[in-house]
């Protein structure tokens, strides 16, 4: 369950109840993006709350923040209408794709020129391996490791999660790393599925040796997930820099509808655009990508980069 309204508590009015007229009214935050959620197909879903709720729901225009009114002459029916309203907000959160993520940024001036190697050796070696090219290739200033993927709709939503990555630093991190740098080493690569003939991630490995980024990854990814910001798919983070990924590959409006294929009810579904790395899984190996001084974790916002093409940072946090 997402608790984001346990750091809103500059917002008392989005909770409580007050007397309007005759009867009364509340406030509930509803993000943009799960708006929809609650009109439902033709408005069915928020008549239907309305009628079994005995109330009025005023939803925010298209595409403007703002909270959902709710209006009655009983106080029961405006809390009744509330809970199913948050109760599909709770739901629906669940079918946005992760906004956010934590992550160790592993973007160093040795490790970006030694992608730059890798790449350039890769597709002159395994250039002819079925699916590869240099548009599934992460960028250099990217590279880093996940600790855990949060979905924030709101800004409200993503100062709660910097919050919480402060009060995070002073109860998990800081104990656990004190002023020991931690230190690892990206060599070799590895595919993340069972046939080599055909992945999608490709990953260059990391070297943990003394365990240190493990146990705080693994900290810091549970502390998220008890409050209720994050998901354990795993029960632990795996250590991994993706160095190669088909959702990156470039294709042209030709390739793109071939792409896709009809199914049995007539919905189009995407062909696989996996690549073989049987070769260069071979070839590279033993590929050293350099050592790395884990020296901060971000909170990034996926899909929107800055100026020097790095991932938007939210909040960044500073380790020894």
């Amino acid at each position: 369950m997402y608790k984001f309204d346990q750091y809103e508590e500059d917002e008392p009015e989005c909770t409580a109840i007050e007397a309007v007229g005759s009867g009364f009214k509340t406030l509930v935050a509803v993000p943009v993006e799960l708006v929809k959620f609650i009109c439902g197909k033709k408005m069915e879903t928020k008549l239907r709350i309305e009628r079994e709720t005995n109330t009025q729901i005023k939803l925010p225009r298209h595409g403007v923040e703002g909270p959902a009114v709710i209006t009655g002459s009983r106080k029961k029916d405006i809390l009744s209408c509330r809970q199913k309203i948050e109760l599909i907000i709770e739901w629906s959160r669940q079918k946005i794709p992760p906004t956010h993520f934590l992550s160790f940024p592993l973007y160093k001036k040795e490790t970006i020129s030694r992608l730059e190697d890798f790449k350039s050796a890769a597709l002159e070696t395994c250039g002819e391996s079925k699916g590869l090219d240099a548009s599934i290739f992460t960028k250099p200033q990217t590279l880093h490791q996940t600790i855990v993927m949060l979905t924030l709709l709101t800004q409200k939503e993503v100062e709660a999660a910097s919050s919480l990555l402060e009060e995070c630093y002073e109860e998990i991190i800081r104990p656990r790393v004190g002023e020991d740098p931690i230190k690892i080493k990206l060599e070799g690569v590895e595919y993340m599925n069972d046939d080599p003939s055909k992945v999608d991630v490709l990953y260059a490995k990391v070297h943990d040796e003394d365990g240190r980024l493990q146990e705080l990854a693994n900290a810091i990814m549970k502390y998220f997930v008890t409050k209720g910001l994050g998901k354990d798919g795993y029960g632990r983070v795996k250590l991994h820099a993706t160095v190669l990924t088909t959702k990156l590959r470039e294709t042209d409006k030709t390739e793109q509808t071939s792409r896709f294929q009809s199914t049995s009810n007539n919905r189009r579904a995407p062909i696989q655009t996996s690549f073989d790395a049987r070769e260069i899984t071979e070839v590279f190996k033993d590929f050293v990508f350099g050592e790395h001084h884990v020296d901060c974790i971000h909170l990034s916002q996926r899909g929107v980069y800055d100026d020097n093409g790095q991932y938007h940072c939210c909040k960044s946090i500073p380790l020894p």
